[in-house]
């Protein structure tokens, strides 16, 4: 993959990611939890994949910690909801 494609699958990544964690944290605030853990699995991952290409950025480190929280605490918050 050329420089110019793989900064551009990079983007991707981070903009898909930046998406799947907006939806998720309007549904988790619509208390759809599930849907949000969903969502910020998707994010994760996505983030997770443009952390392979760029392993030194903090922001995008800081994001996928985020995630993480979040996931955790809307995983909780569904159970709870039961």
């Amino acid at each position: 993959m050329s420089n110019d494609a793989s900064k551009q699958a990079i983007e991707f990544f981070v903009k898909r990611g930046d998406l799947a964690n907006t939806t998720a944290d309007h549904h988790v605030r619509d208390n759809e939890f599930a849907k949000g853990v969903k969502l910020y699995h998707q994010a994760y991952s996505f983030y997770k994949k443009a952390l392979q290409s760029m392993p030194d950025d903090e922001e995008l480190k800081q994001k996928l910690e985020n995630v993480r929280e979040k996931y955790q605490n809307a995983k909780e918050k569904d159970k709870l909801k039961g």
